[in-house]
């Protein structure tokens, strides 16, 4: 038999069929969406830092640390169920009520957390009009993160190149080799993507990717 001598087609010429993989719900609802999930994913991650000892001293760096670490845990569990094709709607909704069952107890401690913050202070901080103007920077600086996830992912960057192995695995529920699109990398921050395509579309998937971004921002500082 001869040998296949097809070459892995860039993600500027993605077929038809993978680029029509558009799940873009209402972004008020893609918002809603992701609030809740964050309060659950946040729950979980801290009761995961617990159990490992990596509790952190001020409320708000517990709470990033636990989104961060729940991420991770949805990595870990979408890269297993893409690897045996098992990657559907159901396996995702099974992977949430998992993390909601171990999370129901520290769902109090959760709360309690984001009512210890020191919301006034984050944001008009003492220290004089440096530490102020920071602040207040760094708040606009989130705030139009949050305005491009809840936008239609219409550039390039987006659309046909991150998004592109994460619709891939939704569209096949998991792992297929494919000749005509270029599969640059097959796990990392890729399976938080798919995990929000399949449960609410392509602004959960980058609303997710917001979180950890401003769950990063929180632990630098």
């Amino acid at each position: 038999a001869r040998r296949s001598t097809a070459r892995a087609t860039p993600p500027s010429s993605l077929p038809a069929s993978l680029l029509a993989v558009s799940l873009s719900p209402v972004p008020a609802a893609s918002l809603a969406g992701f609030v809740l999930l964050a309060v659950l994913l946040t729950a979980f991650g801290d009761r995961l830092a617990r159990a490992l000892g990596l509790r952190a001293e001020a409320p708000s760096e517990r709470l990033a640390l636990g989104y961060v670490l729940a991420l991770g845990v949805v990595t870990l569990a979408v890269f297993a169920l893409a690897c045996f094709r098992a990657f559907t709607l159901l396996s995702c909704v099974l992977v949430l009520l998992a993390m909601a069952g171990a999370s129901l107890g520290g769902l109090r401690e959760f709360a309690a957390a984001v009512r210890s913050i020191p919301w006034r202070s984050a944001v008009w901080p003492a220290g004089g009009p440096a530490n102020r103007t920071m602040a207040l920077l760094t708040i606009a600086f989130a705030a139009a993160g949050l305005v491009m996830a809840l936008a239609p992912p219409t550039g390039m960057d987006t659309g046909v190149y991150h998004f592109t192995i994460p619709k891939l695995i939704v569209q096949e529920s998991g792992f297929v080799p494919r000749d005509d699109v270029w599969i640059h990398k097959s796990g990392g921050f890729y399976m938080v993507y798919a995990f929000g395509m399949k449960l609410g579309g392509e602004i959960l998937a980058k609303l997710l990717a917001f979180g950890f971004a401003a769950a990063g921002l929180v632990l630098s500082g």
